[in-house]
């Protein structure tokens, strides 16, 4: 009797606790490309387990490459599967499988439409016939491809995603492929971190950089991998990690407490596992205020401010519209480095205050009331 009256209350705590994080999920209004709600589209890769990735080098008759394809590879690897690792706590272990050998495409680099812009029918063509070049490869593991373009080509000047729809993918060798990566000029400036932002593409996440205006960074600053690839602040926002498996629902705290009630919460790092790890505040159907703790460690090891970072995720905003924004806002900032808060201080928003009550090195103490 005892046994089954405590699993009816832990099946009811459960349901409870569900129930309680389905106001914070926010979802994702479309069912395509990328987004910042949930459930992740359907047919990206896996962000959890082991994902196997093709990687083969292409070059041109009238571009060829003069650097071997050993040392192009060596750009990306292993940087960026040391930062899927990490950055998942473990959960995610990307192997990349380098197909060591130039692959020449059959017109000149200038032909395949690259530049100044790509567009999805000429991408799918190119990254179809560079994986048609790789003859004898095997893909049957693979869930993504990569093509390294010969990177000094001036008419492959940026490194994109392909993210097909459901039956709009390309097949190699009798399997389709509905995501995958190809490489530019830009590469020698981003370096092996490009790779994870694309990447990050195809398991669904949204560009958080702004698409229509010079201000590029003005959403999320030096925030997260997925806004500037080479800022300070490049470990994922909490609620990226949440969506992608790698932060578990027992990590986060929903509050949806009601008007004049508070809650007071430790929070780790999200740099480093374990540990509660965000609270979300849900303020309308598609928008939460997130709170997280932002430290020295891992990849913010250079950041100039640690401590408490809050944002506001809008699961209606597209990729380079600002599913994320730094708070307070600033769009005159496109650092934001400063914008996490100091212990002592309190920030409000709409009807939220947030207190930063205290400090450690692997926490902080946080109040937050609704008013």
């Amino acid at each position: 009797m005892n046994l089954l009256l405590n699993f009816l209350l832990l099946s009811l705590f459960g349901l409870i606790k569900t129930d309680l994080l389905s106001k914070c999920r926010l979802q994702n209004p479309s069912p395509y490309g990328t987004g910042i709600g949930f459930p992740r589209v359907k047919n990206r890769v896996n962000s959890v387990g082991i994902l196997n990735v093709s990687v083969l080098f292409v070059d041109f008759n009238d571009n060829p490459a003069n650097r071997t394809t050993q040392d192009i590879f060596s750009i990306i690897s292993p940087t960026s599967e040391a930062f899927f690792f990490k950055s998942s706590y473990g959960r995610l272990q990307v192997k990349l499988r380098p197909y060591f050998k130039w692959l020449r495409m059959s017109k000149r680099s200038i032909d395949y439409n690259m530049s100044p812009s790509i567009s999805y029918t000429a991408q799918k063509a190119y990254i179809s016939e560079a994986s048609s070049l790789a003859k004898g490869w095997d893909f049957s593991t693979s869930q993504l491809i990569v093509v390294m373009t010969n990177p000094y080509v001036y008419a492959v000047p940026y490194g994109p995603t392909f993210n097909a729809n459901l039956g709009g993918g390309f097949t190699v060798n009798g399997k389709v492929f509905e995501n995958a990566v190809s490489s530019g000029k830009d590469l020698l400036y981003w370096k092996g971190y490009w790779l994870n932002h694309e990447m990050s593409h195809a398991m669904g996440l949204p560009d958080l950089y702004e698409y229509a205006s010079g201000s590029q960074f003005k959403f999320t600053g030096g925030w997260s991998i997925m806004g500037n690839i080479n800022g300070l602040g490049r470990e994922y926002f909490g609620w990226e990690r949440w969506l992608l498996g790698w932060i578990q629902d027992s990590q986060i705290i929903c509050g949806t407490f009601t008007i004049h009630s508070y809650l007071r919460v430790t929070l780790t790092a999200i740099e480093i596992p374990n540990g509660l790890k965000l609270i979300v505040v849900p303020i309308a159907e598609n928008k939460a205020v997130v709170i997280e703790s932002r430290k020295k460690y891992g990849f913010d090891d250079k950041i100039t401010k640690p401590g408490l970072l809050v944002y506001l995720v809008d699961s209606s905003s597209r990729g380079g519209t600002g599913p994320i924004k730094v708070l307070p806002l600033n769009l005159n900032d496109n650092n934001k480095m400063n914008a996490t808060m100091s212990v002592g201080s309190e920030f409000n928003y709409e009807n939220i205050k947030i207190f930063y009550q205290s400090s450690s090195s692997t926490t902080d103490d946080v109040i937050v009331f609704k008013h």
